[in-house]
């Protein structure tokens, strides 16, 4: 038990504006009062492995340690440049004494004018009985487009 380090942590958790980051500092502190894991996973409404790894993590690397990882995707096809003038754009539009409203076709359709760039959905499906397969791929996404792929996929499949 370490009260001192626990209040710290809490100090902490108050001034933090990250949610997350905010419940595994207090996950810690009351690790730090002598909660047991499991009481703290039952008290933040949390899993017991999540808790686990809080802990190691601060005892670990500190405060560094409950940071939020990277979230891995695929990387942004516009560069910081590019993504801050269709910000502009988005935001000129918002306040356009026309309406302002955007769809994502429009938005899309600007990239392409702009940088060049298309953005591509691809929808698959495979038949489980049969292992037929069908796939569409198409710039945008709507009503239409899904009611196309349905029809598609309800043709390459048997009824039954």
């Amino acid at each position: 038990m370490n009260l001192e380090k626990s209040k710290q942590l809490l100090a902490l958790s108050r001034k933090e504006p990250n949610a997350r980051k905010r419940i595994r500092l207090l996950a810690v502190s009351l690790f730090f009062e002598g909660e047991s894991r499991t009481n703290i996973a039952k008290r933040l409404n949390t899993a017991r492995g999540s808790v686990n790894k809080w802990v190691s993590n601060y005892l670990n690397n500190g405060v560094a340690g409950l940071n939020n990882k990277p979230i891995k995707g695929r990387p942004a096809k516009l560069t910081s440049q590019q993504l801050n003038t269709l910000s502009d754009y988005v935001k000129q539009s918002a306040s356009s004494s026309e309406g302002g409203i955007l769809m994502g076709e429009d938005i899309a359709q600007y990239i392409y004018d702009q940088f060049n760039i298309r953005y591509g959905y691809l929808f698959g499906a495979v038949c489980p009985s049969n292992g037929k397969t069908e796939a569409l791929i198409s710039p945008i996404v709507n009503k239409e487009i899904m009611t196309q792929r349905m029809e598609l996929i309800s043709k390459a499949t048997e009824a039954g």
